[in-house]
Protein backbone atom coordinates (compact mmCIF):
# COMPACT_ATOMS: atom_id res chain seq x y z
CA UNK A 1 0.00 0.00 0.00
CA UNK A 2 1.29 3.29 -0.94
CA UNK A 3 0.52 5.84 1.51
CA UNK A 4 0.99 9.95 0.46
CA UNK A 5 0.72 11.36 3.38
CA UNK A 6 -0.72 11.52 6.79
CA UNK A 7 -4.53 11.48 7.34
CA UNK A 8 -5.70 15.45 8.98
CA UNK A 9 -7.67 15.35 11.41
CA UNK A 10 -7.60 18.36 12.83
CA UNK A 11 -6.69 21.77 11.52
CA UNK A 12 -7.06 25.81 12.18
CA UNK A 13 -5.45 29.05 11.22
CA UNK A 14 -2.40 29.93 12.75
CA UNK A 15 -1.62 32.55 14.89
CA UNK A 16 1.73 33.81 14.45
CA UNK A 17 3.65 33.22 18.04
CA UNK A 18 0.79 31.22 19.26
CA UNK A 19 1.24 27.20 19.75
CA UNK A 20 -1.17 24.90 17.76
CA UNK A 21 -3.57 24.33 20.52
CA UNK A 22 -7.59 23.05 20.56
CA UNK A 23 -9.96 21.71 23.02
CA UNK A 24 -10.76 18.30 22.46
CA UNK A 25 -13.18 16.28 24.44
CA UNK A 26 -12.66 19.45 27.37
CA UNK A 27 -8.82 19.28 27.32
CA UNK A 28 -7.00 21.42 26.21
CA UNK A 29 -4.70 19.54 23.40
CA UNK A 30 -1.27 20.78 22.04
CA UNK A 31 -0.46 19.66 18.30
CA UNK A 32 2.35 19.08 16.26
CA UNK A 33 1.25 19.65 12.70
CA UNK A 34 1.78 17.44 10.06
CA UNK A 35 1.30 19.90 7.14
CA UNK A 36 1.29 24.24 7.12
CA UNK A 37 -0.63 25.71 4.37
CA UNK A 38 0.58 28.45 2.60
CA UNK A 39 -2.21 30.87 1.77
CA UNK A 40 0.73 34.16 0.62
CA UNK A 41 4.27 33.14 -0.60
CA UNK A 42 7.00 33.57 1.77
CA UNK A 43 9.46 32.54 4.08
CA UNK A 44 8.79 30.25 7.59
CA UNK A 45 9.94 30.07 10.82
CA UNK A 46 8.25 27.47 13.38
CA UNK A 47 9.56 25.46 16.28
CA UNK A 48 9.70 22.09 15.76
CA UNK A 49 8.77 19.24 17.82
CA UNK A 50 12.00 19.88 20.58
CA UNK A 51 11.20 23.90 20.30
CA UNK A 52 13.87 24.19 18.05
CA UNK A 53 13.97 26.65 15.31
CA UNK A 54 13.41 26.13 12.12
CA UNK A 55 13.87 28.13 9.10
CA UNK A 56 12.08 27.48 5.09
CA UNK A 57 12.42 29.94 2.50
CA UNK A 58 10.39 30.60 -0.46
CA UNK A 59 7.24 28.55 0.45
CA UNK A 60 4.56 29.11 -2.15
CA UNK A 61 1.06 30.42 -2.12
CA UNK A 62 -1.78 27.10 -2.13
CA UNK A 63 1.17 24.75 -1.46
CA UNK A 64 1.40 22.40 2.12
CA UNK A 65 4.24 21.72 3.53
CA UNK A 66 4.90 18.31 5.62
CA UNK A 67 6.50 20.45 8.53
CA UNK A 68 6.10 18.82 12.35
CA UNK A 69 5.60 22.25 13.75
CA UNK A 70 4.29 23.45 17.44
CA UNK A 71 4.04 26.68 16.28
CA UNK A 72 4.78 29.48 13.56
CA UNK A 73 6.88 32.21 14.80
CA UNK A 74 7.43 35.56 13.76
CA UNK A 75 11.20 35.31 13.95
CA UNK A 76 14.33 33.46 15.23
CA UNK A 77 17.75 32.42 15.06
CA UNK A 78 18.53 29.75 12.82
CA UNK A 79 21.74 27.87 12.80
CA UNK A 80 23.33 31.53 13.81
CA UNK A 81 21.29 33.40 11.42
CA UNK A 82 18.26 35.87 12.17
CA UNK A 83 15.65 34.70 9.61
CA UNK A 84 11.87 35.89 9.75
CA UNK A 85 8.11 34.67 8.23
CA UNK A 86 7.47 36.54 5.61
CA UNK A 87 3.98 34.07 4.74
CA UNK A 88 1.06 35.14 5.72
CA UNK A 89 -2.63 33.55 6.09
CA UNK A 90 -1.49 30.04 7.29
CA UNK A 91 -3.20 26.92 8.49
CA UNK A 92 -1.82 23.72 10.36
CA UNK A 93 -3.48 19.81 9.56
CA UNK A 94 -2.62 17.85 11.89
CA UNK A 95 -3.26 13.99 12.97
CA UNK A 96 -4.41 12.34 15.84
CA UNK A 97 -0.69 10.57 16.51
CA UNK A 98 0.53 13.94 16.29
CA UNK A 99 -1.40 15.26 19.23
Amino acid sequence: MITWGFVASYGDAITIGKPFTQTVQGHLVTFISSYILVGSSGDLVWLNALGIPQWLPGTLAGQAYPIGASQIVASAIVNGVSRTTTASSLSYLASPSAA
